[in-house]
């Protein structure tokens, strides 16, 4: 896992930026000037975003009268459905690798973590939501996801072997090791996905 990602706070940003765009969204429908207005992003920049998340079927554009508004597709709605379900693992399985008793249990507790530790719960709430973007990006990663959520231990297992691997080896100390170790254990979720799929191709 590499220590100092020259290009955390560019991810960091992305990710900040995409939770505001979907966060706007789950509340109403908003077209583009009003995205603009309330996220605070240029033209061209806002523009890059919602083109990524209609690529990724997350969102897409719906005509009301003369306005048009940006609305989450079912599968946008997924994401947050399962985002939601993620949280508890996430702080679970985070609570497990900081070596900090302290802050071990303010992972355990999201109340006692978003008063106490903002930037920390910002952390674990970014990384579940990437999880959810994630397992929604491809019907076959979907598919497996919602096996794992109705309790499939077979289907839990690669993933579960993937990710003690990875948090086993991580001692994090400072926020930036800590987003570093969770984004290690991310790409191990996308290797077992990955391989998963090729497998499935091979039948």
């Amino acid at each position: 896992m590499t220590r100092h990602d020259p290009f955390w706070h560019q991810k960091r940003t992305k990710s900040d930026n995409r939770r505001k765009i979907l966060a706007i969204l789950r509340e109403n429908p908003a077209t583009f000037s009003e995205l603009r207005d309330r996220v605070g992003l240029s033209r061209p920049v806002l523009s890059g975003y919602l083109q990524e998340l209609t690529k990724e079927q997350v969102i897409t554009r719906q005509v009301q009268g003369r306005r048009v508004e940006y609305v989450l597709t079912q599968r946008g709605k997924t994401v947050e459905l399962i985002g939601s379900k993620l949280m508890s693992a996430a702080l679970h399985k985070a609570g497990s690798i900081v070596q900090d008793p302290k802050g071990a249990k303010l992972l355990a507790d999201m109340a006692n973590m978003a008063s106490a530790n903002p930037e920390m719960f910002q952390i674990i709430t970014d990384w579940a939501l990437n999880i959810g973007l994630l397992t929604t990006s491809d019907p076959v990663f979907e598919s497996r996801w919602l096996q794992v959520l109705a309790g499939d231990r077979e289907a839990w297992h690669p993933f579960e072997e993937e990710i003690n691997k990875r948090a086993s080896t991580a001692q994090p100390k400072t926020l930036d090791e800590l987003k570093e170790a969770l984004d290690d254990i991310q790409q191990g979720i996308r290797k077992v996905f990955e391989a998963q799929k090729i497998k499935r191709s091979k039948k």
